[in-house]
């Protein structure tokens, strides 16, 4: 039988789905980070190069600065649940539907389906059903 602790899951698979969602989680983060950078892009680019580029700069420095500041796991000042997934949740489909109006709908949907899953999976990971795997014992 192998030791649970060892492996990073449990018995039950606790530790198992806990990792399968931090890594749909992650994944939904960055498609958010290059989403704002992508829109930034679009919205400046029509103004020329060089504001494209500063506002796809700033745009994913700004959702990452966000990200660190309150949504990161080890945050200092991390906002609660609910709001963490309502925020995430709504961002991701809000720069969709700004992108799918100026014309990238491939991005637009990536978007949607990545703040979809920002809050599924805030909420699944802090519901309890799910917990990081216990350290191995030393």
């Amino acid at each position: 039988m192998t030791d649970p602790s060892v492996t990073g899951s449990s018995a039950t698979g606790r530790g198992a789905t806990y990792w399968g969602l931090a890594l749909i989680a992650f994944v939904a983060e960055i498609c958010l980070v290059i989403g704002a950078g992508e829109l930034g892009w679009t919205l400046g680019r029509h103004v020329g190069m060089g504001a494209g580029v500063g506002l796809a700069v700033v745009g994913a420095a700004g959702v990452i600065v966000v990200w660190g500041l309150f949504f990161s796991p080890k945050a200092a000042r991390r906002i609660s649940t609910w709001p963490r997934a309502i925020i995430g949740g709504v961002a991701g489909p809000a720069m969709g539907a700004a992108l799918l109006m100026l014309g990238s709908p491939a991005v637009a949907i990536t978007l949607l389906i990545a703040g979809l899953a920002v809050f599924a999976t805030q909420l699944a990971m802090a519901s309890g059903a799910t917990s990081p795997p216990a350290p191995a014992p030393r």
